[in-house]
């Protein structure tokens, strides 16, 4: 009998899933906003891939709208049922660094983590929430996107605080990525690849370096949320906490739009003025010098 298990990706802007049938993915589905029109993409095992728009709403429904598309498309028929939703979860705290299946306690926890992490966690909720009210007979399970860098020493986890009140607010260097960066180990792994020390790079809209060594997370970019770190498409990566303070007075923010304006309006698009995207910043720099300068920072701070 076949196992079927939905894989959903939710960021701030976009969706991501993807569905699995005996372990192999088979299609996955990318919602995104073009023109301010919300499409979704449909990507074919064969590399084919076709548009849908059908009047898509809102991007908070895009999992009613992925069942639409995958039983009109005859990847789901109505007598299948999922055996599990497996949802990427960003989020801070000990109980966020495994992996669970969702129930009460969970959406209690994930609630209270909205307040620690406005930015990352709200979204996640939401999908969540909605993956138990479309599927409300299917398990749901949240995937830490931390769990990989559980391996690291405390040196390598702990900030130069007070040590009881980190423990006490869970205040630590979790680092993330670690999904993408267990893909590459395993890559390497499989492939008798893997040296004994290996850095790999994640370098998308959010960007991280993790050391590997001996197959495990030795140390990672990333700290207390996917702020810190390198110099990103939109977020600052590394600042001095008083420089940040300085930002927030300059420009008279509150503190939840200080963290926005770090995550939103730093980075690439800062320094360069016109783009966080780095196609357009290669393309911009022979003519804009702040593009190169954005480029050329981008690049060391990764080194």
């Amino acid at each position: 009998m076949e196992k079927l298990f939905l894989v959903t990706n939710p960021g701030s802007s976009s969706r991501k899933y993807a569905l699995y049938k005996n372990g192999q993915e088979v299609c996955s589905l990318h919602f995104e906003t073009e023109d301010k029109k919300l499409i979704c993409t449909l990507k074919h095992s064969d590399g084919r891939s076709q548009k849908f728009t059908n009047g898509f709403k809102r991007i908070a429904d895009t999992i009613r709208y992925t069942y639409n598309i995958l039983t009109e498309t005859g990847y789901l028929s109505v007598d299948d049922t999922l055996d599990g939703i497996l949802a990427r979860v960003v989020a801070t705290g000990e109980f966020f660094n495994n992996d669970y299946i969702v129930d009460d306690e969970c959406l209690r926890l994930l609630e209270e983590e909205k307040r620690r992490a406005p930015l990352h966690v709200p979204v996640i909720a939401a999908e969540i929430s909605k993956c138990v009210e479309t599927f409300p007979e299917t398990p749901v399970i949240i995937i830490s996107d931390s769990h990989f860098h559980h391996t690291r020493d405390e040196v390598h986890k702990l900030y130069a605080i007070d040590v009881d009140l980190a423990n006490r607010a869970e205040i630590k260097r979790y680092g993330y990525h670690g999904l993408s960066m267990g893909a590459v180990r395993n890559y390497l792994r499989d492939h008798d690849l893997l040296p004994e020390r290996v850095v790999a790079c994640h370098l998308g809209s959010g960007a991280s370096l993790t050391a590997i060594k001996g197959g495990y997370s030795y140390d990672t970019t990333m700290g207390y949320t996917p702020l810190e770190g390198v110099m990103m498409a939109t977020r600052s990566g590394d600042i001095d906490p008083a420089a940040a303070i300085a930002i927030q007075h300059e420009l008279g923010l509150n503190d939840e739009a200080i963290e926005e304006y770090l995550n939103r309006q730093c980075g690439l698009l800062g320094v360069s003025g016109v783009s966080g995207d780095m196609r357009d910043v290669l393309e911009l720099r022979a003519s804009n010098p702040r593009a190169q300068l954005a480029y050329d920072m981008y690049i060391y701070r990764i080194q």
